[in-house]
């Protein structure tokens, strides 16, 4: 509850079992997708809006929620990351061992060079952590 959670599993190297995870929301589908789409408010004063919900599969570019019949739904959880096939998670998360470390920057390594700001970053003095390359912006080994 102190928000250290993940730097506990990556200090304890607890987190390479983690393979096509599929983040499961709350139990969505047998209730409380009723509030959105059938609202009943419980006093006058207050105004619930109806919401259309469109599941993924009917039609892919407009889905706002994952379907109720996806195999990792059990049939009444909203999975967040599969409403979308753009979703960095929609075939679920996975974790490699590069991920315990962060990757160098090349600004590094451009000023251990053996030419000072030389873009040889083959002739610096330090090297990448495991699973990075050395250019900016590239996802780990594995990704």
């Amino acid at each position: 509850a102190e928000g250290h959670r993940m730097n506990d599993l990556k200090r304890w190297r607890a987190l390479d079992q983690v393979k096509n995870i599929h983040i499961q929301g709350c139990n969505f589908w047998e209730s409380i997708y009723l509030l959105y789409t059938n609202p009943q408010p419980e006093d006058a004063a207050s105004t619930l809006a109806k919401m259309t919900l469109t599941e993924y599969g009917t039609t892919e570019e407009t889905a706002n929620v994952s379907s109720r019949n996806d195999p990792y739904a059990e049939g009444k959880y909203l999975l967040p990351y599969r409403k979308n096939k753009a979703n960095i998670g929609f075939d679920g998360l996975n974790w490699n061992t590069a991920k315990y470390l962060y990757p160098i920057s090349n600004r590094e390594f451009r000023l251990t060079t053996a030419t000072a700001g030389s873009g040889d970053f083959d002739s610096s003095s330090i090297y990448q952590n495991p699973g990075w390359s050395k250019n900016d912006g590239t996802l780990p080994v594995g990704d």
